[in-house]
């Protein structure tokens, strides 16, 4: 049945036709079945969809269903001794312009307005981030494909609120909140790497999803956006009580806060209004986790850059689960590798590793 692209929370019958020519569109058998199960489920509302996505041409129910049945049998007539899977777009429009006469310049769907209508169904209309459905189907995917303990594996969600917002469109106009959130998108954009997806996840909340990052890294994101928001210039803001257009943020880390879409995307908004308490804040915070996971040790460690021989002496300060902070007088590029050696007697053992300066 069509549980497995239904459940998304699609709720217009166009919405559920161009995800049937999405996802199908290139298989003529699986397209009419899915089709046909559609109508059972929903109603025969589809064919008038997918036929007006197909040929551009709006009909009432009843006929459409009766041309989409005859055009399916229309493929045998026209195209005898071929391969049917294919051919269910000509065999339509022969039909539709030959047989019927309901439309008068037959044209077929190109692969520019499958994407139109790929593009139509992912993405948000003002801001051209992903839409929540999006995301939380892509969060799926990245869930079924996670296992837990490998590092490589984990990943971060963040839920990311404008601050006051309603008070910017009370204040300021409907039009200008838009053009701000389609430069919050643009912010956002600018902001996170390449294979990271962000999404406006509804009114002026916004979804972001950072694959092979630590709590701390995906802090380090977030607040980098919140810094950004802070910044800009915003139309008319200084209209606000805080004459400032600020964003608040949460994080939610997996494996530790869930392995359920429900479960992360809780917790990631639960932080989201503990930071919203405060305003343009991100939780938790990163001094916040510094505090609780991280211990002082002082100690002697020796440190050189990764392609490099000749070590250089530095003291540790504290230490965690995520990293140490170590002061050297040698001034080392953040992004770095560097080779770090533990020996005795200032460690129970000699050791050697590798860290990235952050």
């Amino acid at each position: 049945m069509l549980n497995d692209c239904f459940y998304l929370g699609k709720t217009t019958v166009e919405e559920k036709a161009k995800y049937l020519l999405l996802n199908w569109g290139h298989n003529d058998e699986l397209l009419t079945e899915k089709v046909g199960q559609c109508a059972s489920q929903f109603g025969d509302e589809i064919y008038r969809e997918v036929l007006r996505c197909l040929v551009g041409q709006d009909f009432d129910v009843k006929q459409a269903q009766t041309y989409w049945k005859q055009a399916l049998d229309h493929r045998f007539k026209v195209f005898t001794g071929a391969n049917f899977n294919n051919l269910l777009r000509p065999a339509l429009l022969h039909f539709m312009h030959e047989v019927v006469g309901e439309i008068g310049d037959p044209r077929i769907l190109e692969a520019e307005q499958l994407e139109a209508i790929k593009k139509a169904s992912l993405t948000d209309g003002l801001t051209g981030l992903y839409n929540q459905t999006y995301f939380k189907t892509y969060l799926e995917k990245v869930l079924a494909n996670s296992q837990r303990g490998p590092e490589k594996n984990r990943f971060a969600v963040l839920l990311m609120d404008l601050d006051c917002f309603k008070q910017y469109n009370d204040r300021c106009g409907h039009l200008a909140g838009d053009k701000a959130l389609r430069t919050v998108a643009e912010i956002i954009q600018d902001c996170i790497r390449e294979g990271d997806v962000a999404a406006r996840y509804g009114g002026e909340e916004f979804a972001i999803l950072l694959p092979k990052v630590n709590r701390q890294e995906a802090y380090m994101v977030a607040d980098r956006i919140r810094r950004a928001i802070e910044q800009a210039s915003f139309t008319q803001q200084d209209l606000l009580d805080r004459k400032n257009l600020t964003i608040s943020g949460g994080i939610a880390q997996f494996p530790e806060d869930g392995d359920k879409v429900t479960g992360l995307l809780n917790r990631a908004d639960q932080q989201m209004y503990q930071a919203k308490e405060q305003r343009n804040a991100i939780c938790p915070s990163l001094v916040n986790q510094r505090r609780s996971h991280r211990h002082s040790l002082q100690s002697v460690v020796e440190l050189a850059p990764a392609d490099a021989n000749i070590f250089y002496t530095g003291m540790s300060f504290d230490i965690s689960q995520g990293g140490i902070s170590i002061g050297s007088g040698i001034d080392f590029q953040m992004g770095s590798t560097l080779q770090l050696r533990f020996r005795r007697p200032f460690w129970p053992v000699d050791s050697q590793i590798q860290g990235t300066v952050r």
